[in-house]
């Protein structure tokens, strides 16, 4: 995740946090090692990352680059997350079971947001937020995540969203399929993948 639009980057996996200065010539672990991190992103000057032990997943936050994070426990969100991004106001994370909770101060309370949907992806971009689902929708919120969109998909499920300018592409387990219009027609880009679950 390039969480600051510069040469520092952050990478979240099986094994550990981890944070780049220099465009990934060298890396340091900025988290628990050992410890699988599922997303992290920035909302200001603080970092939000889901942590994962065991079966439960966690949303801790760092106010000082990574050095130290902590988890309020007034933050707990009721169910699994798995993914977690933010547009600059507001930070959102994605529940595996009902649908997306949405903080708009710095992570200390959370709020549920019903798209009454499983939800299987989630990115941000700009001011806007887009959202997959396991029955192969994606949704687009232009106002902070108060109301959402359907804009459609041709996917059987949503695993991922990238978006750039007005192209909104999301992959799924039969490829990838793409949108130019927000959403009135969506068409499959997968000449040249030789394995098509994304």
């Amino acid at each position: 995740s390039n969480t600051n639009g510069n040469q520092t980057l952050w990478v979240a996996g099986k094994s550990g946090l981890y944070r780049t200065a220099n465009n990934g010539f060298a890396w340091d672990s900025v988290g628990k090692s050992g410890t699988e991190y599922l997303a992290v992103t920035q909302r200001g000057n603080s970092y939000f990352a889901i942590m994962k032990i065991g079966e439960s997943t966690y949303v801790i936050r760092s106010t000082d680059n990574g050095v130290t994070w902590e988890m309020n426990p007034n933050a707990q969100i009721s169910e699994a997350v798995t993914n977690i991004v933010s547009n600059g106001r507001v930070v959102m994370a994605c529940g595996v079971n009902n649908g997306l909770y949405k903080s708009t101060d710095d992570g200390n309370t959370w709020r549920f947001v019903d798209v009454a949907r499983y939800c299987t992806a989630l990115e941000a971009i700009g001011t806007s937020f887009y959202a997959g689902t396991n029955d192969g929708f994606v949704f687009r919120s232009t106002d902070d995540g108060a109301t959402w969109t359907n804009v459609g998909c041709s996917c059987n499920a949503v695993t991922c969203i990238a978006v750039k300018d007005n192209v909104v592409m999301a992959g799924s387990p039969g490829g990838v399929c793409a949108t130019t219009d927000n959403g009135a027609t969506w068409k499959s880009y997968n000449n040249g993948l030789d394995a098509q679950y994304i």
